[in-house]
């Protein structure tokens, strides 16, 4: 995983470092600078286009009056991009996000620490994929990543990664493929031993709606024991199990209430693995998408 550290940008090492060391999170991995997009003048052309199109025919049809109010209504929304641009200058650019061995701290846009552990929080994190055309600016299939963490004191706080559209204003923490990816690394090594353990001395873990034991999984509705289901997993944004050859969703299990997704998922396999002991456990390294 390369890392995105810049000896000559804006840093905030005494901050960073003093929140780390108060969490115990251990030696530092990589950090990841905010970054607002450049502006997107195609989009801002197009947009501007169809302005005038519409401005003009609607002034045509209704009158100079009627044209000249609606006019003033198109413009104004033309320039609110603008306007956000202009404000996002006054962004501390110090923000980053500082990945460490048992968790990270992120320097958010508006200046504020949050601190989040592996063992403790709670990891909304999911990649949106469009389609490869959606954009018309590089072959494949754009991803974007978003979601949200629980920081140390339990209180929810967003994390974007950086994306860019014809469009679209929002900034976020450069290649988030690769600190999405290790924060879910990070969850499962800090508490799959522990989640298994709790499973086989009979407990139960919730993720979100889903629950899962050591001998069944249930949502909102029966449960259905390990040796029947092939496989969990997510599909156009929800989550289900696949039995008997085919996929059925679980009841109110949509994929953006699942917390920890990729730790939920290494634990279902394994529960299924306990209950087929002939087939090999799969290696997961997938990532939770959603249409």
């Amino acid at each position: 995983m390369p890392e995105s550290n810049d000896p000559d940008g804006p840093q905030l090492p005494s901050e960073i470092e003093t929140s780390a060391a108060k969490a115990h999170l251990g030696n530092p991995v990589a950090t990841y600078p905010w970054r607002m997009p450049p502006i997107p003048w195609r989009g801002y052309a197009m947009w501007g286009t169809l302005t005038i199109i519409l401005c003009g025919t609607w002034g045509y049809l209704a009158g100079a009056a009627a044209g000249v109010v609606w006019a003033a209504l198109w413009f104004l929304m033309l320039g609110i991009p603008l306007v956000f641009r202009r404000w996002s200058r006054f962004i501390d650019m110090n923000a980053q996000l500082a990945l460490y061995e048992h968790g990270l701290v992120v320097v958010a846009a508006n200046g504020i620490i949050r601190v989040a552990r592996y063992d403790i929080t709670l990891a909304y994190l999911y990649v949106f994929e469009y389609p490869a055309d959606a954009f018309r600016r590089r072959a494949g299939r754009p991803k974007d990543y978003a979601g949200t963490l629980t920081d140390i004191a339990g209180q929810s706080f967003p994390l974007a990664g950086y994306f860019e559209t014809d469009f679209w204003q929002r900034g976020g923490y450069t290649d988030p493929q690769y600190w999405a990816s290790t924060i879910h690394d990070g969850i499962v090594k800090a508490r799959f031993a522990s989640a298994t353990a709790e499973l086989d001395a009979g407990g139960t873990l919730d993720f979100g709606p889903i629950r899962i034991s050591a001998t069944d999984i249930s949502a909102d509705g029966p449960a259905t024991p390990w040796p029947g289901i092939q496989e969990v997993s997510a599909d156009v944004g929800r989550v289900g199990i696949t039995v008997d050859g085919k996929w059925k969703p679980l009841k109110g299990a949509a994929l953006e209430l699942i917390p920890n997704f990729r730790l939920f998922i290494a634990l279902t396999d394994h529960r299924r693995h306990q209950a087929k002991p002939d087939e090999q456990e799969p290696d997961n390294n997938g990532e939770p998408q959603t249409d």
